[in-house]
């Protein structure tokens, strides 16, 4: 066969071979596609659900975190004495339960109570601040009750009084924690999942339950922001329950058959996709995750499925098989006339440049190759030759250059594993980064957070730290990519594989040898324990103001450096008659002087403790008597003083009162006894003088029995005889009141 025609048979070979081998790497190339997009909606359904499951968990954890406050602690233990004080507490609550949703004074009353308690504040307000924070409440909900199972407090109106009859409380009392499955709200529109926590006190006693009814209104935000994001727009999103119904959905209409039946099929799959038809005959691309548990947060059950046209996915695929199959037909055309004209042109040339080639390849070097024509094939020929010397020239600078790279090698090396050393002993967390925030270099305690993850090189670092599409609004490397300087920030941990719960965030340019920023370093410093320090002095400070606040004196927080006021309790405004604000920033000699001088001493800081009397001036001009003490405290780092005061008016006028009334009771006293003097001497004489004309009567009616008796009748002689017994009684009554008034004389 002529050469002519093997060219053509060639190119024509070549041409159907490499479009055929393009027909089948686009046909091989939509599989991988077809698999790695499932695969990734699949991923990217499961990332979605991991999403999801973070965010109830926090809300778990804000209730967790919200049991164990002390004052709902010591709120709750207040309820619970209050209930055990009562006769018939069960009969109480049945009560109140029973007329729950009454109108009734008495329930009025105890809404009242139950809306408007400290407690029920707190709980309020945390509401108030979730709806203000998000746009919409977080928690449609959230009440406590004691042990008995009574609600103390609540944010709104509950259901019902009584709770301890509730699964959900059961639960909570039993295990700790409760949480339920999402219900629907006719009322108000929305899905939501109880959550439950058991109140403990420092001893794990069993103190009552706090129940807050989340809106998974931020589990529905998750799903819509997952779609805005996606790189499709004919993505679609459906979040099912365990029983296959539609909780919440990216389309109007609901899943269609065709969806339910793939669910089916790859329903014990974990994480599945499939290709198959939609309600309206679209193919369309099926992926499905399902729900595990997380942390605290049970699996509730849910599945995530995503649908995407594929139509979109593939194309790209479309589009490059057309270009592909007019390309081949062109591309046959030009073959078939190339192959003509190179055999007229190369074939003899080549043969020449073959045998130089040959002489070429065994060494010689200064082979003679002369130009058979004055084309293309001749300059060629020409430039083989130039090339030729050229090359043995190359070789001999070529081999000088390898020796001295392989100096410069050995000592770059060891520079850089000198490097190395140093920027893996660092004990906290560098990335290098180019200008696009991918990844170059991270030392040893960087790799050790992550590199059971992904690896971390090539990487985006807002995908690889923190999971995310794009940068944090809190990344000081964007501002330091743009202005060139260094930046640096606070934040809660956003990485999700580092123990820290607090990080130091720096940012820092990289710059080339013309000023040009070329990447930034990021510096990440744990520094948990010291914010922690700092929320410990900021609870121990407003431990300290409540105790002060709710303390029954008056109490003032003076600066010895210019004698004002920086902190008065409700009790010392109300002492003094105005109010708190009035009082801080006031000189607090104005308020409180001693007796002898317009002037307030401050008390020797080297003193532990100072008391005495004072006088108060009240905002209208009068003076009451009080007790104040004064110690020393530290505040801010600095020395301050502590007054608190007692009124003592009343108890000085009642001491006045009555050193008043006792003189008058001793001179009271002093003249009963002086009648009673008297009283006792004229009972002395009585008797006397009454004890003769009683003898006589006795002596008279001796002699009327002596002379008379045989003259009396019987009756007669029992009337003498009453009338002896009379006088004998008189005559003992007597001798009563003379020895009496003796013993009292006697005493005087």
């Amino acid at each position: 066969m002529k050469i002519g025609h093997k060219l053509s048979l060639g190119f024509v070979g070549l041409t159907l071979l490499i479009a055929a081998t393009g027909y089948f790497s686009l046909h091989t190339g939509q599989a991988i596609l077809e698999k790695a997009i499932g695969k990734n909606s699949a991923d990217f359904a499961e990332q979605v659900l991991s999403n999801i499951n973070k965010r109830i968990q926090r809300r778990i954890e804000d209730i967790q975190a919200l049991a164990t406050n002390n004052t709902i602690i010591n709120l709750t233990q207040q309820s619970n004495i209050l209930f055990e004080k009562m006769p018939n507490s069960a009969g109480y609550i049945e009560q109140i339960e029973n007329q729950w949703n009454n109108d009734d004074n008495e329930i009025t009353t105890v809404l009242d109570q139950l809306n408007t308690n400290p407690l029920a504040k707190r709980l309020q307000t945390l509401r108030a601040f979730y709806q203000k924070k998000y746009g919409f409440p977080v928690f449609s909900e959230i009440f406590v009750t004691n042990k008995f199972g009574a609600n103390i407090a609540q944010s709104n109106k509950t259901s019902d009084y009584f709770q301890a009859d509730e699964d959900w409380w059961q639960i909570a009392v039993k295990d700790g924690l409760y949480i339920g499955n999402v219900e629907f709200d006719q009322s108000s529109n929305t899905s939501s999942i109880a959550l439950a926590s058991r109140i403990e006190d420092e001893n794990g006693e069993f103190l009552g339950v706090m129940k807050g009814v989340l809106n998974i209104q931020e589990t529905f935000n998750i799903i819509y922001e997952a779609k805005t994001t996606a790189n499709f727009h004919t993505l679609q999103l459906h979040l099912l329950n365990k029983n296959g119904k539609i909780i919440y959905s990216t389309k109007t209409n609901e899943l269609t058959d065709n969806t339910a039946n793939l669910l089916a099929a790859g329903i014990k799959e974990n994480n599945f996709y499939r290709i198959g038809q939609n309600n309206t005959g679209k193919e369309m691309l099926f992926a499905c995750a399902h729900s595990t548990s997380y942390d605290d947060l049970k699996d509730l059950g849910w599945t995530i499925v995503t649908e995407t046209s594929t139509a979109e996915i593939f194309a790209p695929l479309a589009r490059l098989k057309q270009t592909i199959l007019l390309a081949g037909i062109a591309v046959l055309g030009l073959a078939l006339l190339a192959s003509s004209l190179t055999y007229r042109s190369i074939v003899v040339p080549i043969a020449v440049l073959k045998n130089t080639a040959v002489q070429i390849a065994s060494g010689n070097l200064e082979t003679n190759l002369a130009a058979t024509s004055t084309d293309e094939i001749g300059q060629f020929i020409a430039s083989f030759k130039q090339m030729a010397h050229q090359l043995k020239k190359t070789i001999t600078e070529l081999n000088d250059e390898i020796n001295q790279r392989k100096k410069s090698e050995v000592k770059l090396l060891d520079n850089q594993h000198f490097f190395d050393n140093i920027f893996d002993s660092i004990q906290d967390g560098i990335g290098i980064m180019d200008k696009d925030l991918n990844i170059i270099k991270v030392n040893a305690w960087m790799e050790n957070e992550y590199r059971k993850r992904m690896p971390l090189a090539g990487k985006k670092c807002f995908e690889a730290y923190q999971n995310r599409n794009s940068p944090c609004e809190g990344c000081p490397s964007v501002p330091t990519l743009k202005t060139g300087k260094p930046h640096s920030k606070v934040i809660p941990n956003p990485c999700t594989g580092v123990k820290a719960e607090w990080i130091e965030l720096s940012a820092f340019p990289l710059k080339d040898h013309n000023g040009n920023i070329t990447g930034v370093i990021e510096y990440v410093k744990d520094i948990t324990k010291r914010k922690h320090t700092e929320e410990t002095l900021r609870d121990s400070e407003a431990r300290f103001r409540t105790i002060l606040d709710n303390i029954l004196t008056g109490v003032f927080i003076i600066n010895p450096e210019n004698h004002t006021i920086v902190y008065a309790n409700p009790i010392a405004a109300r002492l003094i008659g105005t109010s708190r604000e009035q009082l801080v920033g006031s000189i607090c000699h104005k308020h409180i002087c001693p007796a002898e001088d317009s002037q307030c001493p401050i008390t020797d800081l080297k003193q532990d403790i100072d008391s005495s009397e004072r006088i108060l001036l009240t905002a209208n001009g009068e003076k009451r008597q009080i007790i104040k003490t004064v110690v020393t405290i530290m505040l801010d780092g600095k020395p301050h003083l502590l007054e608190s005061f007692v009124d003592i008016t009343e108890q000085k006028k009642a001491e006045q009162a009555m050193e008043k009334l006792n003189k008058e009771l001793e001179k009271t006293v002093a003249e009963l006894s002086r009648s009673n003097r008297q009283l006792q001497d004229f009972v002395h004489i009585a008797a006397h003088d009454l004890k003769t004309p009683v003898r006589g009567i006795g002596t008279l009616a001796d002699w009327l029995i002596s002379d008379y008796g045989n003259k009396l009748d019987e009756h007669g002689k029992e009337q003498i005889r009453l009338l002896k017994n009379r006088v004998t009684r008189i005559n003992k009554l007597i001798d009563g009141m003379l020895q009496f008034s003796k013993i009292v004389r006697t005493t005087d």
